[in-house]
């Protein structure tokens, strides 16, 4: 354990620097805040490192996590959370993405293109967990470690199985690997209820604003839609879980 107490340590500064994305991909890190998404991540990771307030250090203690602790004192804690009441705990954990497809096998994928908002992103990946789906995103996506993306996951990241893809165009490759690409499309195609989904499937769901791109939709086998009444579209986090719901019914 190693104790801070100044914002000028070359630690504290390090931790700091976490908060951007460029430092989290050049250590390959990215972080979770509070105790209770703690917990619950430590059933399947160990953190690389923590950094804990002075006053919840009893606390963390009682966890008896066996990795490097950085005791920081509160007047200086707040610098390094994102949160507006922070729990006082952030742990430290190695990236857990594939990339590119070559990891990616037979099932039953979401894949996201281009979309922008985090708490759509955490919200698709938390759903994802609930019904047993792999998720894809292309690179043009929010980045999968934005602090706000990752607490709206409640710890689903570290039990759904991600692949970020090095370009569009290895979409492609999904479908000569054998799978069904399904891209949703508010213009018509299929109805959601009376959709069949095939074994290995890859249903694409586009930007908020732009649905899915061309590129991707031009590789469509087929497309789908969710009938609705009123509204031309649902927000992309509801609309992904409805049909994850079907995918897996």
């Amino acid at each position: 354990m190693i104790n801070i107490n100044s914002k000028e340590n070359k630690i504290y500064k390090y931790l700091k620097s976490l908060q951007q994305k460029k430092y989290r991909d050049k250590e390959n890190l990215f972080y979770i805040e509070g105790f209770v998404v703690l917990n619950e991540a430590l059933q399947y990771k160990i953190p690389k490192f923590i950094a804990v307030s002075e006053s919840k250090l009893s606390e963390l203690l009682e966890l008896n996590i066996k990795t490097e602790i950085y005791i920081i004192s509160d007047k200086i804690f707040k610098g390094l959370s994102d949160t507006v009441n922070s729990q006082g705990v952030i742990a430290y954990f190695e990236q857990i993405h594939s990339t590119g497809i070559e990891s990616i096998r037979d099932g039953k994928y979401i894949l996201l293109d281009d979309v922008r908002d985090p708490g759509n992103v955490g919200g698709i990946i938390r759903s994802a967990d609930g019904f047993g789906v792999k998720l894809i995103m292309t690179p043009e996506c929010v980045e999968l470690y934005n602090p706000k993306l990752i607490r709206s996951t409640m710890a689903s990241i570290f039990r759904t199985e991600i692949h970020i893809l090095k370009e569009k165009a290895e979409v492609l490759k999904l479908r000569e690997k054998g799978f069904e690409i399904i891209v949703t499309d508010v213009n018509g195609g299929e109805i959601s209820k009376d959709f069949e989904f095939k074994k290995d499937t890859v249903l694409v769901l586009g930007n908020e604003a732009k649905g899915v791109s061309k590129e991707i939709s031009s590789l469509a086998d087929r497309k789908i839609y969710i009938k609705t009444q009123n509204i031309e579209s649902l927000n992309v986090n509801v609309a992904g879980s409805i049909l994850m719901y079907e995918m897996m019914r």
